[in-house]
């Protein structure tokens, strides 16, 4: 298996497609260091949700670079809401409940 190495980018209302690109080009540069099959970058994109509002609609970039012919690396975006359906389409998409009375209880005793 190939060895992950997170490249890390944090989303806000101000990020720009630009800044996403360039995101991107520094995940490739991680597998143009080594072989394809030795490392594998994984692009961390927090609160995809704060760039989703920005005004220069930044995540429009995203479905060139996560074609499934194209894409020689992994993504996971995170938010605190869920995203417009056209920019989850490729993605799969996790969501947790929120916590109730006793998982907060648990969480503040441990």
């Amino acid at each position: 298996l190939p060895e992950l190495v997170a490249v890390s980018f944090q989303g806000s209302q101000n990020c720009t497609s630009e800044s996403i690109i360039k995101v991107f080009k520094r995940a490739l540069r991680y597998v143009g260091v080594r072989n394809d099959s030795e490392i594998l970058p994984v692009i961390v994109f927090h609160e995809i949700g704060l760039a989703e509002l920005s005004p220069h609609n930044p995540l429009k970039v995203l479905h060139a670079e996560l074609e499934v012919d194209d894409c020689r690396y992994g993504f996971v975006g995170i938010s605190n809401w869920r995203l417009d359906a056209s920019k989850m389409n490729r993605a799969l998409y996790l969501s947790t409940p929120d916590p109730d009375v006793a998982d907060l209880q648990l969480t503040g005793v441990n």
